[in-house]
């Protein structure tokens, strides 16, 4: 992952493959993958489930999409996660036998530009077969 912006500091993880912290507002970007799980479950359902935990739950948008030539899902909501009222962007793909998912969650009181900045942080995804 080669993510880099002056607002955003790598954090080490023990529950996520890469994880970037906004270092005024405490927005995330995360990047989570599974390999040989989560082979059976459609996209769509798995997106779902990342969102589970979250009270009050609102999807904004959601929609299937292609990412780095795959078939991919992404889903936009809101809702509260410890009480806090956040914002949540996903997006979730299979790649030679893996699952991934990307996310952010930003909260709403706050305007960081997490949105945008978790575009960039989807730009610079680069699987190890892609040049």
């Amino acid at each position: 992952m080669t993510f880099s912006h002056p607002d955003w500091k790598n954090v080490k993880s023990y529950e996520s493959d890469y994880l970037f912290q906004h270092h005024k507002s405490g927005d995330i970007l995360m990047v989570n993958s599974f390999c040989r799980e989560f082979q059976t479950e459609s996209l769509k359902k798995l997106a779902h489930r990342s969102f589970r935990d979250v009270e009050q739950v609102r999807i904004i948008e959601e929609k299937e999409i292609s990412f780095h030539q795959r078939s991919a899902y992404r889903i936009k909501g809101e809702g509260k996660v410890d009480g806090v009222l956040v914002s949540l962007n996903l997006l979730n793909l299979r790649r030679d036998h893996c699952y991934f998912d990307f996310l952010s969650i930003s909260s709403k009181k706050k305007n960081s530009g997490s949105e945008a900045d978790f575009e960039n942080f989807l730009s610079s995804v680069r699987f190890s077969d892609e040049k």
